[in-house]
């Protein structure tokens, strides 16, 4: 495969408009290009360096937060048309396919669980493509609209106790980096291709003729989460495993009942933990008379059961987009509202009566001035009656903002208790505990995947008015950070309450284990991970957001790269410490290795967070390029492998 191509960069597009899943962040950058193969996206790499740009890959484009796309970047990739299973079935032909042929012997015997995909592939494609295959991948996250490079790229986990992060099921990573580079890099314990036999295969084409075959742990590690500091991930190897179906269980409990529970069966078992495959906790944090906060807790199990009719359950970001459970809480508002309407009327006209003592023109003033003060007593609630009672005859797309909007006027009115009683209503709704298992593949039981022979449906808009947040903690024995998390964030939402402002959310906690990527967010032996879905547009969203980031920093949270969160340079050093090092380390290396510019796939979101090389530690580019070829003239004479580093 030669390197240079035709110079082709695929179809390039001028001042697109991009918007972000959650529709907060729109941008117009100067150029798309559409790469559909390796080659044009080496290329276009190339053609930015020289340029002096800055680029950045997108495939989804779904995180809230700029770690895909900031303002600063002049060139954009779309991921989208790479998105091929390279897989062949020739293991003795170098010119067939890099896999199996490439695999050293070890590997060999486990070949058809190793998936060599293009990054760009969307999850829910993924999924399809393997099952066809009898195939599954082993753990999987919530969603399933994002690429398979946007969720190594920001650490995107799945749900499994004793399982790793996504980025974990990862062998092997294809890069294009600064220079238009191209690597394979893969660790040096545990590596499942042959160099000889890579090598044969580069030479029959199947490999750019320069790329750089590297076996080395610690690179590897850093790859695998770079936030796209680090270049273009084209592609990846998988290992996967025979397609399995889940079982899907709920139980309505409290949360002091499922905060012993994570104690006993989670903490305390450490490496010893025998539970359920999966387990998610929902909860409120709103309490009850009884100091009690209502906690959904679902399980799963692999089966071998047959699928049934029930359909799985929708991502836990679509709690909002169902009115059903809403409507009789609303509807009760609406019935006190004549009461309350009389009740200001009667104060606000006892508040003027004095005016009828006066002599002569009491009377006169007392009526003049009773229209005003009505309509000032009774503005807000008649907002709210019919703000009630339009969400409910036409609930459109908007919920959530409609939705805020009452509330803020409610709690005006004295009515704040709402606010509990909706965010218990929509937990037990989205997890509904008395409706009977859900037995499904497990792709569709993880993500609430259609079957495959349907239409791929993206998030309805509703899901999209929602903020999300997550933050990981450590759940090993002796730790407490996660408990007393939890208990600061309840204090939190109860002070808000009581100043009038309550807080629009729900709660979900998840379990994992710990991930090898350098930056990953899972650092801890078994990480829990706690998710916030706030609505927004209630009264001290803001505020609120900003006071629970502060306590997740004070217990030391590690939060998601592509959720919403507020994190700078010395934090990020704060949290991965020696580890960022490394990454940092690395990423110097494939700048100083690609003679690549520093500032091509540097972003506003790189710098802010301290996710550039060490300083003082880069070669000039110039002395790089001559010492390249140099190197690669002699490599060429002697007959050596070009591509091999550690």
């Amino acid at each position: 495969m030669p390197c240079t191509g035709d110079g082709s960069v695929g179809t390039l597009f001028r001042f697109p408009i991009l918007a972000n899943w959650a529709r907060t962040r729109v941008l117009t950058p100067p150029n798309l290009m559409t790469p559909t193969s390796v080659t044009q996206l080496a290329a276009a790499v190339r053609g930015v360096e020289t340029g002096g740009g800055v680029l950045r890959a997108m495939g989804s484009n779904w995180s809230y937060t700029e770690v895909a796309l900031t303002r600063d970047v002049t060139h954009v990739i779309d991921t989208s048309a790479l998105a091929n299973i390279l897989n062949g079935t020739d293991a003795t032909s170098p010119a067939a396919t890099l896999l199996p042929f490439a695999l050293n012997d070890d590997a060999r015997a486990n070949a058809g669980n190793l998936i060599h995909v293009e990054a760009g592939i969307k999850i829910h494609a993924l999924n399809c493509a393997l099952d066809a295959l009898g195939k599954a991948m082993p753990t999987l996250g919530g969603s399933n609209g994002q690429s398979v490079a946007g969720v190594m790229g920001t650490g995107t986990h799945g749900s499994d106790v004793n399982l790793a992060p996504i980025a974990d099921q990862v062998r092997a990573v294809h890069l294009v980096g600064p220079g238009g580079q191209e690597w394979w890099i893969e660790p040096a314990e545990g590596a499942i291709t042959d160099l000889a036999r890579m090598g044969s295969a580069r030479d029959a084409g199947r490999l750019c003729s320069d790329i750089r075959i590297v076996y080395d742990t610690e690179l590897f590690d850093a790859v695998l989460v770079s936030a796209g500091r680090m270049g273009v991930i084209y592609a990846v190897v998988v290992e996967v495993v025979n397609a399995f179906r889940l079982r899907e269980d709920r139980e309505r409990t409290t949360w002091n009942q499922a905060r012993a529970r994570i104690q006993t069966q989670i903490l305390d078992a450490g490496e010893a933990y025998e539970g359920p495959r999966f387990m998610e906790m929902v909860l409120s944090p709103y309490a009850d008379a009884a100091g009690e906060r209502i906690c959904v807790i679902s399980t799963r199990n692999e089966t071998d059961e047959a699928p049934n009719e029930r359909p799985p359950a929708p991502d836990i970001f679509g709690f909002i987009c169902n009115l059903q459970p809403l409507t009789p809480i609303l509807a009760g508002l609406a019935g006190l509202i004549p009461g309350l309407i009389a009740a200001a009327v009667g104060v606000a006209l006892a508040g003027i009566s004095w005016m009828l003592f006066v002599p002569f023109v009491g009377g006169v003033l007392y009526a003049a001035a009773s229209s005003a003060v009505i309509t000032a007593a009774t503005t807000g609630l008649i907002a709210l009656q019919t703000a009630i009672s339009s969400l409910l005859a036409v609930p459109g797309a908007n919920i959530a903002s409609r939705l805020a909007n009452i509330v803020n006027l409610a709690t005006v009115a004295g009515q704040k208790r709402i606010v509990p009683e909706l965010i218990n209503a929509m937990i037990t709704f989205q997890r509904n505990p008395a409706e009977a298992p859900i037995i499904k593949e497990s792709f569709r039981i993880m993500t609430a995947q259609p079957p495959c022979g349907e239409p791929w449906r993206d998030s309805p808009s509703c899901m999209r008015e929602i903020d999300g947040l997550e933050f990981a903690l450590p759940a090993t024995p002796g730790s407490t950070a996660l408990f007393a998390f939890i208990d600061d964030v309840f204090a939190l939402t109860r002070e808000f309450f009581d100043n009038n402002r309550p807080p629009g959310f729900g709660l979900s906690i998840r379990f994992t284990r710990g991930t090898r990527a350098s930056i990953g967010m899972q650092q801890f032996a078994r990480t829990a991970s706690v998710e916030f879905l706030m609505l927004r547009g209630f009264a001290g969203h803001d505020e609120f957001r900003r006071r629970l980031y502060a306590i997740a920093r004070t217990h030391g949270a590690i939060p998601h790269w592509g959720l919403i969160h507020e994190i700078d340079a010395p934090e990020v050093e704060r949290l991965y410490g020696a580890r960022l090092t490394s990454w940092r380390r690395q990423l110097q290396r494939l700048i100083s290795t690609g003679g690549g510019r520093t500032e091509t796939f540097r972003t506003s979101f790189s710098l802010s967070r301290g996710l550039e090389p060490l300083p003082g530690c880069l070669v000039p580019r110039g002395l790089l390029d001559l010492a390249r070829r140099i190197l690669l003239a002699l490599a060429r004479s002697r007959g050596m492998d070009t591509g091999r580093g550690r």
